[in-house]
């Protein structure tokens, strides 16, 4: 039976004692001979070594200090004298949400054995290094160096530092885990390396946010490889696999993107599987459904869509102001989507792009490829005839994303310019149609954060 977080949480952690000094701390494990916790823990530890305790047993293991910054820091990290594989390793995350629930084990000197602690987030500090502040629970000496476990992301995002009164639950302080993952330069390459060879963790967190997947599809999709670029946090390649899964769903391809009507009758069943598992996996940072929620928090107050689109687009990170995507989340699009690398600090509801960017993967793959690139078909009105040798569109389209004006270029006239204005504005209301279509599509199929 796999284990849960909170079983896992327990093994990793350890007592921490200091032979010439009175009481003791709490550390937790970040590689297979590596401790984390906070430098008070083990402030006075000099060529004595540091007693390490698991899991009530007498013997302890002996361990050195690796590396350690004091005040305002506050964090050490401990090197065991031998690597033993009966040690996990807990996994580390910076997501921090006020209101979020922290499960923390520790050793606090009226439970010396171990217990268990939840606590409240209220929010980060303005401190430097910023500290999470915490309550509704109990912080009571000896938890100092406690992992705090975020039950929202299922990874441990914050150390147990200080009590804000050790006889109530008024809670405390932490360090976050940016902080650690900052000064110790290797630990985050070695979390990395630790968790693809140690599975229990992450096979954990397959479990807990698995109890709340339901993955159906109509039309016979296997939605294994999206599920796992997702739980690997490959946000880009899930992105990919999201397109690719798009047009299976809607039988198109690249050169053939879904129309409107293929959008609006997407099946329902496949739309929330997909939506589940982005915004399981992402804990709802990402997801249609939380495209949905803030598409559906932006006033509409010129009647227009296209405006109300382009307001979306700028809020989720698609579109600066000004339209300039260099400026922007995408702005190495056009130089290979793979070299994008999104994570959680990106803007929510960023991903995934699906609805926004078929028009351009379209033109974009057609361009590269060397082929006819047909300007009637996409931009109708803007021209009947004309089609342009697929190298050449690439570089047009590029000109037309990253202009900001068209009165700043001295290269064409006044009729050229209002044309190539006009589809400018064609290209952006493809993309808000594309994208009004999936939101339309989203509520008819009752899908809600």
């Amino acid at each position: 039976m796999v284990q849960t977080l909170e079983e896992i949480l327990e093994r990793c952690t350890v007592k921490i004692k200091i032979p010439s000094k009175s009481g003791w701390g709490t550390g937790f494990f970040v590689d297979s001979d590596l401790i984390l916790t906070c430098a008070h823990v083990v402030k006075g530890a000099t060529s004595e070594p540091i007693q390490v305790y698991w899991q009530n047993q007498e013997a302890f293991e002996a361990a050195v200090i690796e590396e350690i910054y004091s005040d305002p820091f506050d964090i050490a990290l401990l090197r065991l004298s031998s690597v033993s594989n009966k040690f996990s390793c807990v996994y580390l995350d910076t997501d921090i949400r006020s209101s979020d629930v922290f499960y923390a084990f520790g050793y606090p000197d009226d439970f010396e054995n171990g217990a268990p602690v939840t606590f409240e987030c209220e929010g980060i500090t303005g401190d430097e290094p910023p500290l999470i502040k915490f309550k509704r629970g109990q912080a009571r000496p000896g938890l100092s160096g406690s992992p705090l476990l975020n039950k929202r992301t299922g990874r441990v995002c914050g150390i147990v530092k200080f009590t804000r009164d050790r006889a109530t639950d008024l809670g405390g302080g932490g360090i976050a885990v940016e902080t650690a993952l900052t000064k110790f330069s290797s630990l985050r390459e070695r979390q990395k390396e630790f968790h693809e060879k140690d599975k229990r963790w992450s096979d954990a967190l397959s479990y807990y946010f698995g109890k709340t997947l339901e993955i159906k599809s109509d039309v016979g999709i296997d939605y294994k490889p999206l599920q796992q670029f997702l739980e690997n946090g490959d946000w880009m390649k899930a992105d990919g696999e999201t397109v690719e899964l798009f047009f299976r769903i809607t039988n198109t391809d690249y050169r053939n993107i879904p129309d409107i009507g293929a959008i609006k009758r997407f099946p329902c069943s496949d739309l929330r599987t997909i939506d589940c598992l982005w915004t399981t996996y992402s804990r709802k940072h990402f997801g249609f459904s939380t495209q949905q929620q803030i598409w559906g928090n932006i006033e509409e107050k010129s009647g227009n869509s296209h405006h109300k689109f382009l307001k979306f687009a700028n809020q989720i990170g698609w579109l600066p102001d000004d339209y300039d995507f260099e400026k922007g989340y995408l702005g190495g699009l056009f130089e290979g989507k793979n070299n994008l690398e999104a994570d959680l600090s990106y803007p929510e509801g960023f991903l995934p792009t699906v609805g926004f960017l078929l028009p351009m993967i379209n033109w974009a793959t057609i361009a590269e490829s060397g082929e006819y690139f047909n300007l009637k078909e996409t931009l109708g009105f803007v021209s009947t005839y004309a089609s342009v040798f697929g190298k050449f569109a690439g570089p047009a389209i590029k000109t037309w994303l990253r202009v900001r004006s068209f009165d700043q270029t001295h290269y064409l006239n006044s009729f050229a310019k209002s044309t190539v204005a006009g589809t400018y504005e064609r290209v952006w209301q493809l993309y808000g149609e594309h994208s009004i279509a999936l939101m339309q599509r989203l509520r008819v199929c009752q899908i809600k954060v």
